[in-house]
This record gives C-alpha cells, sequence and structure tokens, in this order.
C-alpha cells in the first residue's frame, strides 16, 4: 500500500536478486532511511560497474570490429537481392 516503498522494494530485489520477501523481513523494525540507503548504494554500485564495462568495451575496438563484420553481411545479402530482382526484371546486361 506504500508505491514508494514497493518501488524501492522492486529495485533492490531486482539489483541484488533478493526476494521482496527476504528484503522485508530484513527490514523489519528497521527505519525507512537505511532502505533508501541501501538502495542508493546498491544503485550507485551497478551503475559505477555498468560504465566500467561499458568504457573497457568501447576502449576494446570490439565495436568497430563487429560493425565492420555486419557490414560486409549486410553488403553481401544486398547484392545478392539487388542481383535477384535485376535479373527478375531483366536488367541484368552484361558491361
Amino acid at each position: 500500500n506504500q508505491p514508494g516503498i514497493a518501488n524501492l522494494l522492486t529495485i533492490l530485489s531486482s539489483l541484488n536478486n533478493e526476494t521482496i520477501e527476504h528484503i522485508v523481513a530484513r527490514y523489519q523494525g528497521k527505519g525507512y532511511g537505511e532502505l533508501k540507503k541501501e538502495v542508493a548504494q546498491v544503485v550507485f554500485d551497478f551503475l559505477s560497474e555498468l560504465q566500467e564495462r561499458y568504457r573497457a568495451f568501447m576502449a576494446s575496438g570490439q565495436l568497430e570490429e563487429i560493425l565492420k563484420a555486419g557490414n560486409e553481411k549486410a553488403g553481401k545479402i544486398a547484392y545478392k537481392k539487388t542481383a535477384k530482382i535485376k535479373r527478375k526484371l531483366g536488367l541484368n546486361i552484361l558491361k
């Protein structure tokens, strides 16, 4: 019945892989402020790790490799499709 607390519990549960029931039991008799502090720390840790992984990925050069491979694959598919369409339209005149 308390949307703010329910939201915090959902966030904490999602990031900690902990059931809401377990979190509620852990915070039995404790204040709302303590829950907010833990959620803030867990969110901070999650985002910090995510940013670090993003930076490492961007610095690795993998993105360029993935884009290059995708471009080559798309080019081959497009060439085949275009050739097929030209044949069906009678536009495959040899030069």
